[in-house]
């Protein structure tokens, strides 16, 4: 960091905070040194994008997670378990899930089935991890629920009343100087009040300043307090003006002004102070650290005859989003502080999304101009939507929440559409917001502990009875969808097992079996338990219900509310409750999709097959060795010929993928495909029936069973092997199906529906990804967009497309 001590030109407004000149022992601890220490432990934030943040019940919220560390300012990939929690309006826990986070990206979706009634709830996502700090750093959404047979809470307007603040920057109003004063105007709710026009004035009525507020309710103003004049407010209320007294100026202290214009490369600090103060200074000395996250800088304060000490701090220099500016004494003792956001490359990358004709039924959506490899979630919406209204983005969530105190009102709208005014309005929420959230009381006596562990997964305890003699201490552990087969040794001698970072999915069945003296298998008499630290808690603090000031307002109580939500839930058919049929083939008869010509050819899958590669990629690496990937997103798959070095996707020496006759252009059918599930197969490294659409790639024809085949052909891993059905455990993930709609041409599906929701689109070396939806038949239609690339640069964008191609 570069300070320049110089003259200082004018830049900006902002900051506040309080302090007393008083004698204090000299403290022992170096902020330096403990502040250091108190950031030791790395700190992890998540954030979730939801697909909509108003529901109707019975549909689905589909969400994308990012983990973010706020150190590296990269995806957090040790984070691995992640607890979501809904809580109703008054804190109560409803539910709480596991869901797996990989590379620092999770997905899932959670039904609102019928216990969710007419309200708010709130959405919580946390670590085992952030129980070790005493501040909160899950991540909280709140989302409003809609349900037909109970109409919507239409709260009672209350007598307005005001909360008035006045935040002097530096704490308090010092005599006979030049003071820098925020102001906040909030409802009885506690949001904030646009005031068009506040004139500070003395005794005497005379004008001193005057300010406008903005949509937030926030502004500032600069005036000089004379000491033992008292100083009024008047502030033109829709009821009229009202007068509000400001605190009474002190006759000694510092304070502080921070310049923080956004076009200039430096900030602009400047501590002030009066004639008294520096006459009983003695040999009391100053300085300040400019300090993120346990990075800090110290440099000396030395004021001058004119009780000023000026410093420039080199944007450049300093970490990206929010810093802190702490002034001390030669004891150590904490003075004053003040918070500054620098926007340097904290503005999240922004897409162009384009959409074209596909066919009559759907529509190519393609996203370009983002970073390499940007993982990406998009909602799509109607135009006319009003239940997307969410307060945070991807980027307040990592770099302005974590730092913030208290309430924060809609903290994402310094992020979106950003400008001058936005920015100075930022500057302005730094003002009023005091001292951070971490209390240098905690950063000298109260440092973190390694307590809670990093969760990796979930510990796994086994335990077996009824041994024979000729058990030799081993357990067989057979392939599961996140691990391959174990040989376990037990850990003590009363036949107990442990396997750490485990991963089993909740419904999911494993298959256990002893292993005698000769290495034969026989089924398991055992006993499990799965051990997670998923805690049932409550959600303390209660969110005001009140408009989103930057949305257009929806009132849920009207009658038209009650008409929308009522038409768009009896419109509305969940696919799971739609019953398929298909023609299924008698057990036993032959397999239609083998033609003729290749009857000779195929091999059979036995139960030998079965019990030695429980997985058909297995199969495929055991026998024909060939190197199987799972690739990112989960579901991916990758194979390599060991003998060719080519790829499914590469042309030339990779492989094709034919499956009950259908030719697939990758190999991710295959993921997690049980060996069970396959009737026969054959690896044709000729592709001698492909002809030129084998583009010199060997073929792999797989021909699947019968449901009714499949339960059969897996009594021969029965009988040597206990199955367990894993009732706790990750959250499985499912595709985005968009209901059922009977119309989408009223106005319950342009407020309330959902067109389709993309959790993890990944971005390619040219910053460029596709997808398609389905041609409703609506022209103008609202992509909302969030991503993180692996090198943690965000992704925020708000598209807005009229079809033209729609008739």
């Amino acid at each position: 960091m570069k300070i320049v001590a110089q003259s200082l030109f004018i830049l900006l407004c902002l900051s506040p905070l309080w302090y007393c000149f008083g004698q204090s022992e000299k403290l022992e601890q170096n902020p330096q040194t403990s502040l250091a220490k108190y950031f030791d432990l790395p700190r992890e934030s998540i954030h979730l994008h939801l697909n909509k943040t108003t529901y109707v019940t019975g549909e689905e919220i589909w969400f994308s997670g990012y983990v973010f560390d706020r150190a590296s300012q990269k995806p957090f990939e040790k984070t691995t378990n992640v607890h979501l929690g809904v809580y109703d309006d008054e804190g109560k826990q409803l539910d709480k899930r596991l869901f797996l986070s990989q590379k620092g990206f999770l997905k899932g979706n959670i039904l609102l089935d019928s216990t969710y009634v007419s309200g708010n709830y709130y959405l919580k996502v946390s670590t085992n991890w952030m129980r070790n700090f005493k501040e909160d750093d899950s991540h909280i959404i709140k989302i409003k629920v809609l349900d037909a047979i109970n109409e919507p809470v239409s709260e009672i307007a209350s007598e307005d009343q005001y909360d008035i603040q006045f935040l002097p920057e530096g704490g308090n109003l010092i005599s006979d100087i030049a003071n820098n004063v925020g102001v906040k105007v909030l409802n009885e709710k506690g949001y904030g009040v646009q005031v068009q026009k506040i004139r500070i004035v003395d005794t005497d009525g005379t004008l001193a300043t005057s300010l406008s507020t903005s949509k937030l309710g926030m502004g500032c103003f600069e005036f000089i307090p004379k000491r033992n004049i008292t100083y009024w407010a008047e502030i033109s209320l829709p009821e009229g003006v009202s007068r509000y007294k400001l605190p009474i100026s002190r006759k000694t202290g510092i304070n502080v002004r921070v310049y923080n214009n956004s076009n200039h490369n430096k900030i602009g600090v400047v501590f002030k102070t009066n004639p008294q103060t520096m006459d009983n200074f003695g040999d009391r000395e100053f300085y300040f650290l400019v300090h993120k996250d346990g990075i800090s800088e110290k440099i000396p304060v030395n004021f001058n005859l004119s009780g000023e000490a000026k410093f420039f701090l080199g944007r450049s220099d300093l970490k990206k989003g929010v810093n802190m500016i702490t002034l001390f004494d030669n004891t150590n003792t904490p003075i004053l502080e003040r918070m500054f956001f620098n926007r340097g490359n904290v503005n999240a990358q922004k897409v162009n999304i384009n959409a074209y004709r596909f066919n009559n039924d759907s529509i190519s959506v393609v996203v370009t101009g983002a970073i390499a490899y940007t993982k990406t979630s998009i909602s799509v919406l109607p135009q006319g939507t009003l239940a997307y209204t969410p307060w945070d983005n991807i980027v307040s969530s990592f770099y302005l929440k974590p730092y913030l105190s208290g309430f924060v009102e809609n903290p994402g709208y310094y992020f979106r559409d950003v400008s001058e005014r936005k920015n100075f309005e930022l500057d302005v929420l730094m003002l009023t917001q005091g001292w951070s959230r971490y209390k240098w009381n905690d950063v000298f006596n109260n440092q973190p502990e390694n307590i809670y562990v990093f969760e990796e997964g979930m510990q796994l305890n086994l335990s077996l009875n009824g041994l024979d003699r000729k058990f030799d201490g081993k357990l067989m552990l057979h392939e599961t969808e996140h691990h391959g087969q174990q040989l376990l040794t037990a850990n003590t001698e009363n036949n107990r097992f442990l396997i750490t970072s485990f991963f089993p999915m909740k419904g999911e069945k494993i298959y256990l079996s002893v292993v005698d003296r000769k290495g034969k298998l026989d089924r398991a008499n055992a006993y499990i338990n799965l051990i997670d630290e998923m805690k049932t808690d409550r959600q303390v603090f209660r969110w005001p219900d009140n408009p989103f000031p930057d949305a257009r307002v929806f009132d849920f109580g009207s009658e038209e509310a009650v008409e929308v939500q009522n038409s768009i839930q009896d419109r509305i058919i969940y696919l799971e409750e739609v019953e398929l049929t298909e023609k299924k083939r008698v057990s036993g008869t032959e397999n239609p999709f083998i033609p003729a010509y290749m009857k000779n050819k195929t091999t059979k899958v036995d139960s030998e097959t079965i019990k030695n590669f429980p997985l058909f990629t297995s199969l495929l690496i055991g026998l024909y060795g060939y190197v199987i990937i799972d690739s990112s997103p989960p579901g991916t798959v990758s194979i390599r010929s060991r003998r060719a070095g080519g790829w499914t996707q590469g042309v030339g020496n990779g492989l094709n993928v034919v499956i009950d006759g259908v030719r697939y252009p990758n190999a991710n059918l295959l993921y997690q495909l049980p060996t069970d599930q396959v009737e026969e197969y054959w690896v044709d490294r000729l592709s001698r029936y492909e002809g030129a659409l084998s583009q010199l790639n060997e073929t792999l024809y797989v021909f699947t069973k019968t449901k009714d085949d499949c339960e059969e052909s897996s009594l021969a891993l029965r009988k040597t092997a206990s199955a367990f059905k894993i009732k706790k455990g990750f959250e499985r993930t499912k595709e985005f199906y968009m209901p059922k709609y009977e119309t989408f041409n009223d106005k319950a599906f342009e407020h309330l529906g959902a067109i389709h929701w993309i959790p993890d689109l990944e971005l390619d070396e040219n910053g460029k990804g596709e997808f398609r939806i389905l041609n409703t038949g609506i022209k103008d239609i609202a992509f909302f967009a969030e991503g993180m690339s692996s090198g943690g640069e965000l992704l925020l964008t708000t598209e807005m497309l009229t079809l033209s191609f729609v008739p």
